[in-house]
């Protein structure tokens, strides 16, 4: 289990508490989500891919990104 950098993932967040990561070079695919406690006010993925800081409307958290055969598991660091 290793985060690759060269992975194209993309974040997203919103009103629905949720983070959701898409493969981008599958077509847009889901490939892995996480629950917050509160809306997603903002998703950044670090330099290297390997974490992601959300921001809400409740608190900071940041995840681990572990990328898999087909899916990416986040988890709070």
């Amino acid at each position: 289990e290793n985060a690759l950098s060269s992975d194209f993932l993309l974040a997203s967040g919103g009103k629905g508490r949720s983070i959701h990561i898409y493969d981008v070079k599958r077509n847009f695919d889901p490939v892995g989500s996480v629950c917050g406690s509160a809306a997603i006010t903002s998703v950044k993925f670090a330099c290297n891919g390997r974490k992601i800081l959300t921001s809400g409307a409740d608190r900071l958290q940041l995840f681990d990104v572990v990328r898999k055969a087909s899916s990416v598991r986040l988890s709070p660091s």
